[in-house]
């Protein structure tokens, strides 16, 4: 997994990912843009070369070129090139196939002269000054249309939490949580309550015999950091110096 405390200018976000083998989980929250009404703010899934046909949940056929926009709840995933992309609920989602302009030079010292290639486009709507917005979306790379949608129909990853303190993931196939704590807090998960006493990433698996954690620490410096999973404590040593944010597994015994 990984995480991102967004701060450019204006605009805050708390950004993190949670990786579960053949598929993953994004998660932003606290999305803030503050003294600027100028500006809408969004969050981009994907911007390709358009390579076949995309289609959606809404339709049997592929979606023709131009501009479609999506009201929240009114479409639940988009299929292009091998990859599906499952949005959460309350989701202002934005696609736009069809050809874009440009040249080279606008990004860097290569030709001017201008190319026009169809695009593949598809981005989240926060709106203009969001306060705490949030969104939620499942990228499965590699995928028939089927497999994506049987992972949409019945998915194996819970988000447990989404805000700008704790934002964590549970996959029920894998028995597996994944949280990004930004201050000392608890979690209640379907393996018991988690409890913290710093900031930190962890991933925690339930086994036969307790809990597997695996934590690091975002910000790179010694710490022992004390995990509880619901009557028992860990205390993991976690290394400063040249191994600094280095991640280090531990076994919590169940008794």
């Amino acid at each position: 997994m990984a995480a991102m405390n967004l701060a450019r200018g204006n605009l805050l976000a708390k950004k993190a990912w949670f990786f579960f083998d053949d598929i993953f989980l994004c998660l932003g929250a606290g999305i803030t843009l503050s003294n600027d009404n100028g500006h809408g703010v969004a969050t981009c899934l994907n911007q390709s070369l358009l390579k076949g046909d995309v289609f959606t949940n809404q339709s049997k056929h592929p979606v023709p070129y131009g501009m479609h926009s999506y009201h929240p709840g009114e479409i639940a995933w988009i299929f292009h090139n091998h990859v599906g992309y499952i949005v959460g609920p309350n989701t202002r989602v934005s696609l736009k196939i069809g050809p874009q302009s440009g040249s080279w030079s606008e990004i860097g010292t290569r030709s001017s002269e201008p190319i026009t290639v169809p695009v593949f486009n598809v981005w989240l709507d926060h709106g203009y000054s969001p306060r705490a917005d949030t969104y939620q979306y499942i990228v499965a790379p590699g995928a028939t249309m089927r497999q994506m949608k049987a992972r949409a129909a019945k998915p194996a990853i819970h988000v447990l939490s989404n805000d700008e303190s704790i934002q964590a993931a549970w996959n029920s196939h894998l028995k597996f949580v994944m949280a990004a704590f930004r201050k000392p807090a608890s979690l209640v998960t379907p393996i018991g309550r988690i409890t913290v006493d710093h900031l930190c990433l962890l991933l925690i698996r339930k086994v036969a015999e307790g809990w597997k954690i695996t934590a690091s620490n975002p910000e790179n410096k010694s710490l022992v950091l004390n995990v509880e999973i619901e009557t028992r404590r860990a205390a993991i040593d976690l290394p400063g110096g040249n191994f600094a944010g280095s991640s280090v597994s531990s076994m919590l015994n169940a008794i």
